[in-house]
C-alpha cells in the first residue's frame, strides 16, 4: 500500500504511504515526497520534503569497485594538508590496506574507508565521499580533490 525510498549513500529505507495520487508521506520519519510528471504523464522527479528536488534517472547504474594491486594503492600513501581556514593547517593521512585504502582525519580521528571505482578515483560508500587523486608530469600523486570541491596537497617528507 506504499512505497519503499532507499537512501543509496547509506542503505536505510524509507516507508512512504500514500496520502494523494502523487504525494506519499513518512510517518517516522516525518517528511513528504510528491512527484510530478511530464505532458506524457510520466514520472520526472520527486521533491522530498518541500525542499530537496530528485531527477528521475532513465537507467541509474552505480559505479562498481574495482581491484588495484598493493603496489598501485600504496602510491596513494601520505600525509595531505589543506585549510579550511586561512592560516590553519588540517592534515588526512592516507595508507594502503589489502584492497582499499585507509583515511584518518587528524583532528577527528575518523577512519573511512575508501574503495577503488578507477586508478585514481575512490569512494566510500557509506557517506558517498568520493576522493580523486591527482598525479603531476613525472606521474607522482601530489594532491587529493575531496568532495569535489576540497583540494589536498601531499606533504613532501
Amino acid at each position: 500500500n506504499g512505497l519503499v525510498a532507499k537512501q543509496l549513500w547509506d542503505g536505510k529505507e524509507i516507508f512512504v504511504l500514500p496520502t494523494a495520487p502523487l504525494e506519499f508521506i513518512s510517518e517516522k520519519e516525518k517528511f513528504a515526497a510528491k512527484f510530478s510528471k511530464d505532458s506524457n504523464g510520466k514520472i520526472t522527479h520527486v521533491v522530498v520534503a518541500g525542499r530537496d528536488t530528485w531527477k528521475k534517472v532513465p537507467k541509474y547504474a552505480p559505479r562498481k569497485v574495482i581491484t588495484l594491486s598493493p603496489e598501485k594503492l600504496k602510491t596513494f600513501e601520505g600525509k595531505y594538508t589543506f585549510q579550511f581556514q586561512p592560516g590553519q593547517n588540517a592534515y588526512i593521512n592516507i595508507t594502503a590496506k589489502t584492497e582499499h585504502l585507509l583515511l584518518v582525519e587528524s583532528w577527528s580521528g575518523n577512519h573511512i574507508e575508501f574503495q577503488p571505482l578507477a586508478e585514481l578515483e575512490f569512494i566510500d560508500h557509506s557517506r558517498n565521499f568520493p576522493l580523486k587523486f591527482i598525479k603531476d608530469d613525472k606521474g607522482t600523486v601530489t594532491k587529493v580533490l575531496a568532495f569535489h570541491r576540497d583540494l589536498w596537497t601531499k606533504v613532501k617528507e
